[in-house]
């Protein structure tokens, strides 16, 4: 996984003046995760996008879902309090985890 998506198609959509017409720029909407191990059960599908890959119609994940759903694999509650060196609590996760995965 990456921290991002691509557009969906080469050249047709320039997000910023940095994008050149013959490659491919961030893309928000919608990107893809390969899961394996921990648990997770092989060959699925999780959500679906539009025809051209270019936005989520169904089953979306967000970042914290992804999150959430990492820490259930390793066997921490999302919801588990993590205090930082300035002894601050936080929340592991504000996410969701895709238990359908496991």
């Amino acid at each position: 996984m990456g921290e991002f998506g691509r557009t969906p198609r080469i050249g047709q959509v320039v997000m910023n003046g940095a994008t050149d017409k013959a490659g491919r720029d961030h893309w928000p909407h919608a990107y893809t995760v390969l899961a394996a191990g921990g648990g997770v059960r092989g060959g699925q599908i999780c959500g679906a996008s539009d025809n051209r890959a270019a936005y989520v119609l169904d089953a979306p994940v967000t970042p914290p879902d992804l999150q959430a759903t990492v820490l259930h694999a390793l066997g921490i509650p999302p919801g588990s309090i993590i205090t930082d060196r300035q002894a601050r609590p936080h929340v592991a996760s504000t996410g969701t985890p895709v238990t359908g995965l496991f």
